[in-house]
């Protein structure tokens, strides 16, 4: 047989566990909320942990002893730039000195001037001289004891590509007419040297420079007159000869009747050069 409490009895016997869900519930919360601050908390005593310990690494690196073995990177630049061997030889380097029994006369760098002079005339002018100019020039002359050129070591190279012309004349326009992306440089090859005497003479001599003459791919016999000043260490002179330039494949330039050059032109080379192995 059930009795049936009263309500007021039934209120006090269910607040107990009220009171205890209701604390649960608290603690649930709390918990959420702490969350958050207990990350933070952890995450301040890992970075206390880390910090030292990465300062440490750092100064054990800064702190390492240099080794004198060279890296990498030093070897490489120990090797230097790569040398292009077609290259054009350099006009300022510095006269070598020989060991092979032989006589050099070789050219004194920056002191040495080839200038192609051409005849042309502008409109109501009458025809004057004009003339390109460079001192990127090189080479040598190599004699034996009883004066006989060496002519597969006898020659000089001119660098077409720093030509310097005079007004009316263009820059633009001589390497245009050179075509000097294709054929950079002009060359003389020695083969003779006729009146060049073994020992070489003292003061002012005459002689000529026979070989052969290369313009724009093209090459031809050439013949320069020469006039040279001898002294015991070095040779000064000048040096000339006559072409055309239709026998090396180049047409004379012109512009109409403003502008028109003569076929005939007029190599002068102006040298100084040192005398070595004599």
């Amino acid at each position: 047989m059930r009795h049936d409490l009263p309500q007021d009895e039934n209120r006090r016997r269910r607040l107990p566990v009220d009171r205890c869900r209701q604390t649960q519930a608290g603690w649930s919360t709390a918990g959420r909320q702490a969350r958050p601050a207990r990350a933070a908390l952890v995450a301040a005593l890992l970075m206390s942990l880390i910090v030292p310990l990465v300062a440490s690494t750092s100064s054990t690196a800064q702190a390492a002893p240099v080794t004198n073995e060279p890296g990498l990177a030093a070897v490489v630049l120990d090797e230097g730039p790569p040398i292009d061997p077609g290259a054009a030889p350099d006009p300022y380097a510095a006269p070598t000195t020989p060991t092979d029994g032989l006589i050099h006369l070789q050219l004194v760098p920056g002191q040495n001037q080839v200038q192609f002079v051409m005849q042309l005339r502008t409109l109501f002018q009458p025809t004057r001289p004009a003339a390109c100019t460079t001192s990127a020039v090189t080479g040598e002359i190599v004699l034996t004891p009883d004066a006989a050129v060496v002519s597969d070591r006898s020659k000089i190279v001119v660098d077409m590509k720093t030509l310097n012309c005079a007004p009316p004349l263009r820059n633009s326009m001589a390497q245009q007419e050179l075509e000097t992306d294709k054929y950079p440089t002009a060359e003389f090859v020695f083969q003779q040297a006729p009146g060049m005497t073994v020992p070489l003479p003292v003061g002012d001599t005459d002689l000529q420079f026979i070989g052969q003459q290369t313009v724009h791919g093209v090459t031809r016999p050439a013949q320069y007159a020469t006039a040279a000043t001898f002294s015991a260490t070095d040779v000064t002179g000048h040096a000339t000869t006559d072409h055309s330039m239709s026998a090396f494949g180049l047409k004379p330039p012109s512009i109409g009747p403003l502008l028109q050059v003569q076929d005939g032109f007029t190599v002068n080379f102006d040298f100084h050069a040192a005398i070595v192995g004599a």
